[in-house]
């Protein structure tokens, strides 16, 4: 009864002190009217940036979702389905597409002490506090400061645009194989963050243009084979490595530069995997989805 009085306590408080700064009750995650950015570095050894968008609706399990779509191309097309997101009493839950699990990726209804499980990990977060921050337009929205005792690492969520690791990246402390960093949130086509450390709200690298890629790989998703079609047909002799989501190397192959056929390991899991095109010291990578 105590615990259940001080977190009301808690709750009232931290209410009353968003009404008073101007800030609405709640800010949703999930709307089609928000776009955002992510810078990924894959390995630590290339990076591009992708926006993400929430657009349509599909029913998984007698519940309804939003689909994700995920796109490198500044332009915003060539959009790429990741998965499916709904959100449920400041709850956020998350699947890939090419599964009908999901895990939950935020928890806004979490008060300070409260200890989640995000991503599907087994290792616990900590909700450490809660302030407040101004976004460009003004809005005073919520910021959650979360802890990773296991891995020592901190998170920081902005109700309704999410992880500074990157929308889809709630939980990602102890994950490795990327080093991702939210750069740019919009709503209703209005900027309401962009990370200071990012000039744009996209990054094109000199191994990997979004309307310029140096290699094609299909069908994706992919069962038990992929061709690769490399663009540049003077590149010669190539390396490409399939890594999964925590940057472990599941295969590598060396080309030429002619298209080939692949075939995909044995017994390989159904998931989200990282193909690096290694030529000289350029790299680039692409996502590919095994069903």
């Amino acid at each position: 009864m105590k615990n259940n009085m001080i977190r009301l306590w808690l709750l009232l408080i931290m209410t009353g002190v968003f009404r008073f700064a101007g800030a609405q009750v709640y800010y949703p995650l999930v709307g089609e009217d928000k776009l955002w950015s992510t810078w990924h570095n894959i390995c630590l050894c290339g990076g591009s940036s992708t926006f993400t968008k929430f657009e349509g609706d599909t029913l998984i399990n007698g519940k309804i979702y939003k689909i994700v779509w995920t796109t490198s191309d500044t332009n915003l097309t060539g959009w790429y389905e990741e998965g499916q997101i709904r959100e449920e009493n400041g709850k956020v839950y998350y699947g890939y597409s090419y599964s009908t699990a999901e895990f939950l990726l935020y928890d806004f209804s979490a008060l300070p002490g409260d200890t989640l499980y995000l991503h599907g990990s087994d290792y616990p977060y900590i909700m450490d506090s809660i302030g407040w921050t101004t976004m460009l337009n003004g809005e005073v929205r919520p910021v959650y400061y979360l802890t990773s005792p296991e891995f020592s690492c901190t998170e920081q969520w902005i109700e309704g645009a999410g992880s500074n690791y990157g929308v889809l990246n709630g939980g990602f402390c102890g994950m490795v194989g990327d080093d991702p960093e939210m750069i740019c949130f919009t709503e209703n086509d209005i900027l309401k963050y962009q990370n200071p450390e990012f000039e744009y709200c996209y990054v094109i690298t000199a191994t990997m243009e979004p309307d310029k890629p140096v290699y094609r790989i299909y069908p994706n998703p992919a069962r038990k084979y992929i061709v690769v079609e490399p663009a540049d047909l003077s590149a010669g002799q190539f390396k490409l490595e399939m890594a999964d989501s925590r940057g472990t190397i599941v295969a590598t192959w060396q080309l030429s530069l002619t298209p080939a056929t692949l075939s995909l390991p044995e017994g390989l899991s159904p998931g989200l995997y990282y193909v690096r095109f290694i030529s000289g010291t350029s790299v680039s990578t692409a996502k590919l989805v095994v069903i």
